[in-house]
């Protein structure tokens, strides 16, 4: 039995929490969160024997075999360090840290004590997605001549996820201080995760953006709410055009993520809102999109737990769920974009 440890006792704490403890072989036993209060409703919520409002005093007491962060992304770096000197597996929530020094340091410590650091980017754990992967491997869409990936949400113009002004689960995420780039490490990262992973060996380079700010209104705001972002991909001796698109204030689109590969032989669109499990990939011969439909795969929390376990999951050398390298290599990319859009402001 794995004792698993949660860190952050707020809405993607609880998430956390309900999907870790539906897995057989885990139990909930120790919670950390800086507000007593909330630790203490978080534990009797999940039947959790050790709340903790002090991060020493959780380390020091060694209640957990495993752990999971799900503060905001600027809490991430402290405990996924402490996390190594403990010698603790750890799932940490995307973006990994607020910068890529933050997050060069985390791998090297997980480096340095050989354990499971697993991100949590868990838009590949679809099976569309990882369908998508191996199509263009296998050359389905022949040599990729470009790609354009979009992740679009729409809760700060309606009131679908709440009221962000107020409810704290959504107020740091529009703050500079809190959040990493705003919008860039909340869905950036998840596309640039889904471009590394679908285009497996392909080196991404970014050069372009353009993007606008949360106002600064009550207390928050300042941070990146929507940007568009260009560049290119290398590989086998091609480079392609490369296009990426985030929103928070998109209109319509409650939570959608949509790519699209082209090939010298046809097109391949995956859209999660149309399906999470299939794809549509089209000739140019121009004999119409056929739907085609991939095999079941596991979550992200489940892999964490095989990993933790030291079993291999069905599907794993598709699937390669994220890792700290993994992270990290996206961490560059919101560094390089972040850095992009500095130059032009």
């Amino acid at each position: 039995m794995i004792r698993l440890g949660i860190i952050g006792c707020g809405s993607m704490g609880a998430y956390h929490a309900k999907k870790f403890s539906a897995l057989p072989g885990v139990t909930l036993t120790a919670c950390f969160d800086r507000d007593p209060l909330r630790a203490a409703r978080f534990a009797a919520q999940w039947n959790i024997a050790n709340p903790h409002s002090r991060l020493e005093s959780f380390f020091e007491a060694r209640g957990c075999d495993a752990l999971t962060c799900a503060l905001a992304d600027a809490g991430h770096a402290e405990v996924a360090l402490l996390a190594g000197m403990y010698r603790l597996p750890l799932f940490l929530e995307k973006p990994m840290a607020m910068d890529a020094r933050e997050s060069s340091a985390i791998l090297a410590s997980y480096r340095d004590c050989g354990l499971p650091l697993a991100v949590n980017f868990s838009k590949r754990n679809s099976s569309a997605v990882c369908l998508a992967r191996r199509l263009v491997l296998e050359g389905a869409v022949g040599a990729v001549s470009g790609a354009d990936f979009s992740y679009l949400q729409s809760w700060l113009v309606d009131s679908s996820w709440g009221a962000w002004k107020t409810e704290e689960r959504w107020r740091w995420r529009t703050s500079e201080s809190a959040s990493c780039f705003g919008v860039l490490g909340d869905l950036g990262s998840h596309l640039f995760d889904i471009a590394r992973f679908v285009l497996h060996g392909v080196s991404l380079s970014l050069e372009t953006a353009a993007g606008s700010k949360t106002k600064r209104t009550d207390g928050v705001g300042g941070a990146w709410e929507e940007l568009v972002c260009q560049g290119f991909g290398t590989g086998s001796g091609v480079r392609f055009p490369l296009r990426f698109e985030m929103s928070r204030r998109a209109a319509g689109h409650l939570d959608h993520l949509f790519f699209t590969v082209t090939g010298d032989k046809g097109t391949l669109d995956v859209d999660l809102d149309r399906s999470r499990d299939s794809v549509l990939l089209s000739s140019v011969l121009g004999t119409g999109a056929v739907e085609c439909k991939g095999e079941s795969v596991a979550g992200s929390y489940e892999d964490f737990i095989a990993l933790v376990q030291g079993k291999v999951l069905s599907g794993e050398s598709e699937r390669l769920s994220a890792r700290g390298q993994d992270g990290h290599a996206v961490q560059c990319l919101l560094d390089d974009v972040q850095r992009l859009l500095e130059a032009q402001s």
